[in-house]
């Protein structure tokens, strides 16, 4: 009877890992795709700024 609690435990913890790697796999490619558009806002706020400050030079330079 000890050797099979011991194989289920073992087979329960082995199942408790599985879900948890699962999980952190999926955490991992959300992250990494959270990053990624931060990263691409980012580019695209720094777009914006120098759009800004060029039309802001050019209206300067009108004046």
């Amino acid at each position: 009877m000890g050797v099979t609690h011991y194989a289920e435990e073992k087979a329960k913890l082995e199942a408790t890992s599985i879900k948890a790697q699962a999980r952190m796999e999926g955490e991992r490619e959300f992250m990494a795709s959270y990053e990624m558009l931060i990263q691409d806002f980012l580019g695209k706020l720094a777009e914006i700024r120098r759009a800004d400050s060029e039309t802001r030079s050019k209206i300067v330079n009108m004046g």
